[in-house]
């Protein structure tokens, strides 16, 4: 962490602010170099212990530009298919399915406006690694909390 500590410091790069922010789920300090004068889409952070993701949106959401489903290679998910639902990232497509790691079994969201927004969930499992065919996925949502773990 010192070295990333000089390289974003204000003294040493003038052009750039540095913004120092502590994650809520692992307590790890992080840092992120601002450019002087540039207005930022988004004010949410990624930590680097744990990847989860930090702060919200602004007003002008912060876009994913999705175009083939390559393009979801690294991200994580909620997924919801015809009869169940998964969490996962994703690391690779085959075809039709995506493979995940990191994988939970979702039992029971809860309210599931707090499960997007919050990350909160009710019941799940942590089944490991998984594969979920697109032609069954009804619809997901990026998930942008750290991967749950264990069993609830």
């Amino acid at each position: 962490m010192e070295d990333i500590e000089k390289e974003v410091s204000v003294e040493n790069c003038p052009k750039f602010y540095s913004h120092i922010f502590y994650c809520k789920n692992c307590g790890e300090r992080n840092y992120r170099r601002i450019e002087k004068g540039k207005q930022l889409k988004t004010v949410a952070f990624e930590c680097e212990n744990c990847g989860c993701r930090v702060g919200g949106y602004n007003e002008e959401k912060e876009k994913i530009d999705y175009e083939v489903y390559d393009d979801f290679i690294g991200q994580s998910f909620f997924f919801r298919t015809v009869t169940y639902h998964l969490i996962g990232r994703v690391t690779k497509r085959i075809g039709f399915f995506l493979q995940l790691e990191e994988t939970v079994w979702v039992a029971d969201s809860g309210r599931f406006m707090q499960t997007i927004k919050e990350g909160t969930l009710d019941e799940y499992e942590e089944v490991g690694d998984a594969f979920v065919n697109l032609e069954s996925v009804t619809d997901f949502f990026p998930w942008l909390h750290k991967l749950p773990k264990g069993q609830k």
